[in-house]
This record gives structure tokens, sequence and C-alpha cells, in this order.
């Protein structure tokens, strides 16, 4: 046990001691093609000429003209913006000012040329107050430099394509209609990924919720139906999703009377039933049954926003924002779409944070395919299928989706997101132990080089040593296949346990008082 701990210690500093500085002092993020395979393991940057903005390439800060034409902000704009901008990273400081440490201070005096040149070359913003000298990207400082409207005109096409599917139902197809494009060797393929490395699947589905519920579109809902907004319900909810899921994964979805499409059917007509009752209802009485009444699982989410407000500083410029809701439909074809991404997004982008390392690309394009068939069975169209196309292109969709949607979302973090995600948790711990809300956050964050202090702060030794196991778990001993082995038969053999409880159980896990719930009607902060 102390081997496995020291271990997972040994992964977590070099996660921590991972920069964006290259050694011109500028950031570089990896090119469209490459993506971080495990969390703590340092990146290998591009130290070339250009620079990725979200999936785009540009050319150097002295051509970027050529790449996007803007105009310039004014002098006062141009420092507005760079106030509301907050350094990115502790680390990221720390590692440029041992990088800096023979170049000249910055000086406030219009005469020191030196420090002006400095500033010029190294992208770095004016010394503060403090004397702290702040230091910017290359690429914040084009934005800073450039009109961000022109900015916006980069917004992949599928992001765009997606807010129009908003005001649109399901698809109408009938289930029993074959695309001409289904590849049955991809899909069984698919399937096959999926059973092998079932263990990590689940933990990155779970891991996504965290996000697909920074959308107001999916969590509403999910509040609204009073389904999951308890550790006891969220349990019944999550396990019966995950029991339909796995049917899609071991059953025939294609074959009328198979498991599989009896479950793609319930789903089907669950999400009819709700897009009926939800969008017949009167905006504003829908708007008061979604929001939680104390008591509430929230003790973080305020800290978050601190966390996370540096994420995004072109968020208020509109490049992260949608467009108008006028005409705007609940569980619609962007939602389910989004919730796609759910499914297969961080497995593609990071398959080695999650077991997958040993995988295949075949096998990965086959999984992206497998989702294509089941989102086209609950009747989302082919233009808005979250996995039409070829792995490299579903990979730079989820790439474009995490950081034109998802990372700025996390700005607004509060009580409700982090009440019903905790509840989540909460309840997959009652057949996975060992999971908490904290542990599952610092590792997406880890996982995404999102900077989480607050979140570190928190961590109990148990969720501390729980965040090292796991790490150990997803990113080096589900490589060695019976381990991967022994781990899916145990998740398997816990789901069904978990589906014929005993009276005496379901009576304990239902009836149990939480902290935040036995600090009465006013309480927003509890921990377990």
């Amino acid at each position: 046990m102390k081997a496995i701990v020291e271990k997972a210690d040994e992964t977590s500093q070099l996660h921590e001691q991972s920069s964006f500085i290259s050694e011109d002092s500028h950031v570089h993020e990896p090119p469209a093609e490459k993506f971080i395979s495990c969390p703590f393991k340092n990146v290998d940057y591009t130290t070339s000429s250009t620079l990725s903005f979200h999936g785009r390439v540009y050319s150097s800060p002295s051509s970027q003209d050529k790449a996007i034409k803007g105009t310039s902000y004014s002098d006062s704009s141009r420092n507005e913006l760079k106030n509301h901008i907050s350094m990115s990273t502790e680390a990221n400081d720390q590692h440029q000012q041992n990088e800096n440490k023979n170049t000249p201070s910055l000086s406030t005096s219009p005469t020191t040329s030196t420090a002006t040149e400095s500033h010029q070359n190294n992208d770095e913003s004016p010394a503060g107050s403090s004397g702290t000298e702040h230091q910017y990207s290359d690429i914040t400082n084009f934005l800073i430099g450039q009109d961000l409207l022109a900015v916006k005109t980069v917004l992949p096409e599928y992001l765009q394509l997606l807010e129009t599917g908003e005001s649109l139902g399901d698809s109408k197809v009938s289930m029993d209609s074959v695309p001409d494009w289904l590849d049955l060797e991809k899909y069984k393929r698919g399937q096959k990924f999926a059973l092998d490395y079932f263990f990590g699947l689940v933990f990155a589905e779970m891991l996504s919720l965290m996000l697909l519920f920074l959308y107001p579109e999916n969590l509403k809902p999910l509040i609204y139906t009073g389904k999951s907004d308890t550790p006891f319900k969220a349990f019944k909810r999550y396990l019966s999703t995950v029991i339909r899921v796995k049917s899609w994964y071991e059953s025939d979805i294609w074959k009328e009377n198979s498991e599989a499409r009896r479950n793609l059917k319930i789903v089907r007509d669950i999400h009819e039933t709700y897009r009926k009752r939800i969008n017949s209802l009167d905006p504003q009485a829908f708007e008061k049954k979604c929001t939680l009444k104390p008591p509430v699982w929230s003790e973080l989410s305020d800290q978050l926003r601190e966390d996370f407000r540096a994420l995004c500083p072109y968020q208020e410029t509109g490049l992260c924002s949608n467009t108008s809701k006028d005409k705007f439909l609940y569980i619609n074809q962007a939602d389910m779409a989004v919730t796609q991404f759910g499914f297969v997004g961080l497995m593609v982008l990071y398959p080695s944070a999650f077991g997958a390392g040993g995988a295949s690309e075949e096998d990965l394009e086959g999984f992206v395919h497998l989702w294509r068939c089941i989102g086209y069975m609950l009747g989302i169209e082919d233009r808005y299928n979250f996995c039409t196309g070829d792995l490299a292109t579903v990979r730079q969709r989820s790439s474009d989706f995490l950081e034109y949607k998802m990372k700025p979302k996390l700005r607004d973090v509060d009580h409700n997101w982090e009440h019903m995600y905790r509840c989540v948790v909460e309840g997959i711990s009652f057949y996975v132990p060992g999971v908490t809300f904290e542990v599952s956050l610092l590792y997406l964050c880890r996982l995404l080089n999102i900077q989480s202090p607050h979140v570190e702060a928190s961590l109990t030794y148990f969720q501390g040593f729980m965040y090292r196991f796991t790490s150990l778990v997803m990113c080096y001993l589900l490589r060695f296949p019976p381990y991967r082995a022994l781990s899916n038969w145990l998740l398997r053999s816990s789901i069904k346990r978990a589906t014929a409880p005993s009276p005496m159980w379901i009576r304990e896990h239902e009836e149990r008082v939480y902290p935040y719930q036995a600090q009465g009607s006013g309480s927003l902060c509890a921990q377990l």
C-alpha cells in the first residue's frame, strides 16, 4: 500500500511540474492533432512559430493580422481587458519567474528602455501596484489587441450548427430504418471496446456529467423532474442509466426485440414525454420549479467561481455565449448532441486517463461509430449527431466543444450545479465506494489543465489518498488486461447487487440524513 501511495505521489508531482511555458517564454497549446493522453505527464508542446487557439492555428503575434483582421482596442480598453484577466496559474508564474530570473524587472518608468523591450518581447503585462509582474500568453495579448467580435468568426462550424438545433425536437426517424452509413464491423468493434474498457468508460461518463450539468438547458429539466435531487434518488436514476447504456454495449440495437432496442425506445419515449410536458408549461412557472429549495448541498461553488474566473477572459464579448433563445425548445437536437459528448468526448480525447491507453485508433473509431448509431436511434438528425464523421473529426469537435462551450461555463457554477452533482457522486458511491465530489472534480480539473486551489485545499486525508489511488488505477493499472478484467467484473457485480438490494438496505439509504439536511432549511454548506 505504501508503494502504491508513493507511486501516485510521483504521478501527481509530474503533473504539477508540467508547464505551458516554453523556452522562449511564449505559451504554446498543443496542435489540433495532439491531445493530452494522461493528466500526469508533461505535454510535448509545439515550438513552431504558430499558435493554436482552441484548435485553430494562427501565425505568431507579429503576423496575427494576416490570420484574423480586426480593429485594435484603444489603450483604455486594452488596459481594462487586461485588468479583467487573472493570472493563469501559480505554477506557471513560478516557472516563468525561474525562466526569467536574469531578465530585468519591468519598470513603470517610461525612461527604462530595457524594461520596455523586455515587455514587448515577453508579452508581459504592466506591473501591478504590489510590484508583482503579471505574465500573459501570446494568444491572450493577441486577444487584448484585437477586435474580439472578429475573433468570433472562427467559431467552429459544428458549434454554429448546433445553435440552429435548439428549436428542433425528435428527428421522427423510425427505429426500424437502417442508415446507409451503417458499418456493422465498426459498430461491433465499438461494442467490444466499450465492454473491454467498461470500468474506465463509466468513470469518464461520471465526470462528463459534471460538464453537462453546466448547461442550464440540461440541468433544469433534471431539477424539474425531481428524480435526482437527493443521493438516493440519484442512485436509482443513474443506476438505471448505467444498466440501459450497458445493454446498448452488450445487445444488438438493430434487432427489433433485443434488450438494447427496448431500452432505446424507453429512453426515446421518456424524452418525448418530458419534451411535450416542459415546453407546454408557462416559462415563469417552469423557472420556479427549476431552482432547488433549501437545504442545498453546496459548499464550494463560490470558491470555485474564483478558481475558474480566468478560464475565458473573452466570455463577455459573446464568443462563448449562445445565440437568441426566441425559438428555444427543451430537450432539443442540440441538447441530445451535447449529451452524446458526455459518453464519448473525454474518452476519445484522453483514453490513457481512463485506462484505454492500449486501445487502437480503430477501436476508438468503432466506439465513435457505435454512438453515432445510438444517437440515430434516439432521434438525433445526422447533421447534429455529435459522432458524425471519423475519429479525427470527433476528436477535434470534442476539443472545440470543451474550449468554446464547457470551460467558459465553469465560471458560472452555482449551488444548483454543485448540489445535483454531489447527489450523483454520492448515489454512485452506494455501489462504487470511495468516489467523492472533491476527488472527481480534482481529477477532471487536472485532466483539463484547470487550476483549482480551493478544491485541493478542501481535500481530507482520505480524499487525497483516493485521488492518488484513482490516478494510479486509471493511468497505469488499467493498462494491464488482467487488472482491467478484474475491475470490469467487480463493477458489473456491484451493479448487479445494486439492482436487487434488500429492504433493509433500501430503508437505510433512503432515510439517511446528511449533514447539509440536518443543519436546517437555511443551510448551503455541509460536507461528509
